[in-house]
Parts: C-alpha cells; structure tokens; sequence
C-alpha cells in the first residue's frame, strides 16, 4: 500500500483550495456551452484567491463532452450531477487540458462508454512518471484525506499530436475543435474552442484573469509568452473564455496575464544581456506593476517565473 505524506513548505497554507468543501456551479454561456466553476469563482477571482479547476461542458443534439474531469472522485461526480440536471444526452467525450492532476484525475468516474480525449505529450508524461508520484505532487498542495489517494489511472483514448487539432461531432451541428496551440504553461496543453457558442476553454495555459501571474513550471517561457500572444491577437473580442482556476472571463481579461509573460521575457532577457546574475536579475525585475494583490505574486515571480526566464535567456 503506497504511503503517502505532506509537504507543509509551500507558499501557502496547504490546502491550496480544499476539495471538501468545494461546490461546483455550472453557468450556461448559450448555445449549449457550459462552465463549471467553484461557488467562489465569481467573488474571489479577483481578489486572487486560488480557486478550484474551472471547466464546463458542451451539449450537442446527439452527445455530450465534459471538459476537466477534476482532481477527485467527489469533485469527478459534481460534474456528472451538473450535466444531468442540464440534458439528458449522454456524455460520449472528457477532454483534458493538461497532465496536471486536478485535470485529470477524475477521468476514472467518467461513464465507461466516455472517450478521454488528451495531448500526446501530456499522455507520455503521465505515462513516463506513472501516476503514484502525481498523486503525492497533488497531495503535497491540497492535502491527505481529500480523495486523491483513491484516484485510479485512466488512460486517454484519443491523442492529440503535437501541433494537431481534433474536431469531435455532438450531433446537429455542434462541433468542438480541440487545438494545441502552443505551449502555454506544459508541452501538453490543449484549448477545447466551440465556435457556434463563442467559448473557448483553456486550461492552466491561462489560469485566471487579474491579479494572477503564469505559474512557469515547466521551465520555459519565451515560448509561452509567444503562444499566449498568439491566442490573444486570434481570439474575438467577443469570446467568452473559461480558464484553468477561475470566473469565466473575457479577451480583454486576459491582457494581463499575456502582458506579464511578455515583460517578464523582455526584461529578464535583457538582464542577462547585461550581465547580470540571477540574484541582481530579481533585484532589479521587480516587476512592481504586476503584483496587484495575489497573495502568490512574490514566490511565484521571485522563485519561479524569474529563475525559469534567466536561465532559459542564459542558455540561448
């Protein structure tokens, strides 16, 4: 029997957010798109508390397709309430946005006839590591007892590759394009876009509107700031966008978060032009005019976002 333990040296009081005490809402943004969000998201989004993953799902004539299957089995079970007090189609798609385990996890509570759709990077990564040493990774933020040592891996039916895109069919004209545009925070990102309904569902990609910053863990960041460029210059300004942790937003709503990438890239790049070490690099890329009120801003920038720019722009 696997045993598990807490890691109380992070940033913040552990559970990040508690899935215990967590309520999944589900919004109808029309035409049959749905978010599914935390009962906080709306008040605390801004304030920058962390929130629960935010998903939602899409309902077509013949179908239904779930997107983030969530961390535990509890919270899995949420959203199978929300899409059966909302239609009586079955649901025939999951989609996950990342290899990050409170997107996934709960891929095993998913109707058997359900067909996990992920990216092909994301599918080797979970693959690579197994899914005991993910299940600690979650435990060390959200805590023991919270369902995550009960969760069973499920494994993905369908891949999409690396710079691909997958149109699923719900029926009667309702067609979901799920596109890997770029790395926006892992090599496995995947946006879930229902044209018809003007709703794009990101992933941690974009985590949440102001005042939260990129959580650059996977140690890069030129590419995501390119990427998240990108998406922001196709995006409509009318699209409603669902992210990873938090109140559904819009275009204008991710400005911030784009913004930051880019600066952060451009300045510490040029730190490292001048010579600078890491220590001067975060002296002098204090970057003031991003830390706004989100009670991560100092770790996450400081101790994460900072060392992965530098030595990355070192490197080059």
């Amino acid at each position: 029997m696997t045993s598990y333990t807490v890691d109380r040296n992070v940033p913040w009081p552990v559970p990040i957010w508690d899935a215990d005490t967590v309520r999944m809402i589900a919004q109808d943004l029309g035409s049959g798109a749905y978010a599914v969000v935390a009962d906080t998201a709306e008040e605390q989004t801004p304030l920058g508390i962390p929130q629960a993953t935010s998903g939602g799902f899409i309902v077509g004539a013949d179908a239904v397709l779930v997107i983030e299957s969530m961390m535990t089995e509890a919270l899995a079970r949420q959203v199978l309430d929300l899409v059966a007090a909302a239609t009586d189609k079955p649901i025939r798609f999951v989609g996950v946005t990342s290899d990050h385990g409170d997107h996934f996890f709960g891929d095993y509570v998913m109707p058997e006839q359900a067909r996990i759709i992920q990216h092909e990077n994301a599918f080797r990564a979970i693959e690579q590591t197994g899914i005991e040493p993910r299940k600690q990774a979650q435990i060390g933020w959200f805590d023991l007892g919270k369902g995550i040592e009960d969760v069973r891996y499920r494994p993905a039916d369908l891949l999409v590759p690396a710079d691909g895109r997958l149109t699923v069919n719900l029926g009667g004209g309702k067609f979901v394009d799920v596109l890997d545009l770029g790395q926006g925070q892992t090599p496995g990102d995947l946006w879930y876009h229902d044209p018809q309904a003007g709703v794009i569902y990101a992933g941690n990609a974009f985590i949440c509107e102001k005042p939260a910053i990129p959580w650059l863990l996977d140690g890069v960041a030129a590419r995501p700031a390119r990427t998240l460029r990108k998406i922001f210059d196709w995006l409509p300004a009318d699209t409603k966008i669902v992210p990873g942790h938090g109140r559904v937003t819009d275009k204008e709503g991710m400005r911030f978060f784009v913004e930051y990438t880019e600066q952060l890239v451009e300045r510490v790049g040029k730190a490292v032009t001048d010579g600078l070490s890491l220590d001067e690099t975060k002296k002098a890329v204090p970057m003031t005019e991003f830390d706004v009120g989100y009670p991560l801003y100092q770790w996450l920038h400081f101790e994460v976002n900072i060392p992965c720019a530098y030595q990355e722009a070192a490197a080059a």
